[in-house]
């Protein structure tokens, strides 16, 4: 089908392309009105070595050089700790009300760890951030001590981001809206030819039973063709002879 074929039935089908195309573009403005924004804040923090196991070989009092190894898996199992119910719970309790989500920082291979919350109050979205910051390490700490490690070899988490201001995320609710007016004009363009073929349909069907009856009833009259005579009276058994007349 040819562009100018596809014009031709939308001009024709304008009444059903024209008011769900309407339809969508009012939907995704209501969409765009009454959604709110969402704002999202970061912060990182890295884990490091006690102070203890520090001082020895290769970090030589400097924690930050060993950085790696061990410590990544200690802060995978940080991860799956934050991400778990029970830790849900408890920021729950301390205010944490809005989604986030725990994982290892991007484009990095060491213990560094990204806490992301995202909410539709900017101010309470930091104040979260924060707050699961701060129970990151808390977190931390219980385990090493439900483990009976000794507090001098304690692992220690070191903010590398702090939280910061959050910021709006105008691309998901960008895309929400475009979402719906796509799906509209679609529905608009799919029903308008199918309306256009249905109407087709019925159209070929009217003129061939209209051409059907006008060739049962040019048969019929070429079978009666010629004027007709009425037979003489002596070729009919008549009821009553006076009807007949007399020669």
């Amino acid at each position: 089908m040819s562009i100018g074929e596809i014009v031709a039935v939308l001009r024709r089908r304008w009444y059903v392309m024209v008011p769900l195309t309407l339809i969508s573009l009012l939907a995704g403005l209501h969409l765009y009105r009454s959604v709110p924004v969402s704002y999202q804040s970061q912060s990182s923090v890295a884990l490091l070595d006690s102070t203890a196991v520090a001082e020895l070989a290769p970090a030589f009092g400097n924690p930050i050089s060993n950085a790696g190894g061990t410590l990544v898996v200690t802060a995978d199992v940080l991860i799956r700790t934050l991400s778990g119910t029970d830790a849900a719970r408890d920021l729950y309790g301390l205010g944490v009300t809005d989604p986030y989500t725990v994982g290892f920082a991007a484009n990095t291979s060491g213990p560094v760890i990204t806490l992301t919350v995202t909410g539709t109050d900017r101010s309470k979205v930091l104040d979260e951030t924060n707050t699961l910051t701060a129970f990151a390490g808390e977190q931390l700490n219980a385990l090493q001590a439900a483990a009976k490690v000794k507090p001098a070899y304690f692992v220690q988490t070191a903010p590398v981001v702090l939280p910061q201001t959050p910021v709006p995320q105008l691309k998901s609710r960008y895309q929400q809206v475009l979402g719906v007016v796509i799906l509209g004009t679609t529905t608009a363009f799919t029903l308008s030819f199918l309306t256009d073929s249905v109407l087709a349909a019925l159209a070929r069907r009217r003129a061939a039973a209209a051409s059907a009856a006008g060739s049962r009833g040019a048969a019929a009259a070429s079978r009666g063709g010629g004027s007709w005579t009425r037979p003489p009276c002596s070729a009919v058994i008549w009821r009553w002879r006076s009807s007949c007349p007399r020669t």
